[in-house]
């Protein structure tokens, strides 16, 4: 499916993104399902004519026989199971080994680490061109989401609801600081948001604009 709606020109040379990759291999090793996907993965990174067999079930479906060669994988997820692992680490000739944590998205992450922590198959790793490894997110950096009109959810929900929605800059201190402390992400601002407005439309639904004060 990840090739339906694209030309067959467009097909050889495309950009796919898997997001939270990380769930597919980390829980391979629990879910015998995850073994399966990352082998059926795998014809595909191989960089060669691949056989998609059509599905009978669904009509008009057609098998199709595709070069992936031109084809980049970009894999994201936060990968917590290989963050938190404790890497033996020697130092100096005939140092014993001793457990080390690697510091989070500091250390430098190799794919041998990826096949050791993460539960990536050797051949898949191998495969890995380039790992970037992004910082956590900040608590500046969930103020300047909240503040940049182009990609806030207050901009969002204001389209999605119809109505103006207005928040003063010390309540999106507030919020960017809970965000940052709970670890869950941007979504933490648009559920927050969201309750807040609701339970304001719930007591009121025909205003024409909202204040989240916190």
């Amino acid at each position: 499916n990840l090739f339906d709606g694209v030309s067959a020109r467009e097909q050889k040379h495309l950009i796919i993104v898997l997001d939270e990759a990380d769930k597919l291999f980390e829980g391979g090793s629990e879910r015998g399902c995850g073994q399966v996907v990352q082998n059926e993965l795998l014809k595909v990174l191989e960089g060669d004519m691949v056989h998609f067999e059509g599905d009978n079930m669904l009509q008009g479906e057609q098998s199709l026989d595709l070069d992936t060669s031109n084809i980049s994988f970009v894999f994201l997820g936060s990968f917590e199971m290989m963050v938190n692992a404790q890497k033996p680490h020697a130092l100096g000739f005939g140092a014993a080994i001793s457990g080390e944590t690697f510091d989070g998205y500091n250390s430098v992450f190799t794919q041998e680490d990826l096949v050791e922590y993460a539960n990536v198959r050797t051949e898949i790793a191998g495969r890995i061109n380039n790992i970037v490894q992004l910082h956590e997110m900040t608590e500046e950096d969930y103020l300047r989401i909240l503040s940049d009109k182009r990609i806030s959810p207050l901009k969002r929900l204001s389209k999605d609801y119809r109505v103006d929605i207005n928040m003063p800059t010390d309540a999106k201190k507030k919020l960017a600081k809970e965000a940052f402390e709970t670890g869950m992400g941007v979504r933490y601002l648009k559920s927050r948001i969201q309750k807040s407005l609701d339970d304001m439309l719930f007591e009121d639904c025909g205003r024409t604009a909202y204040t989240i004060s916190a």
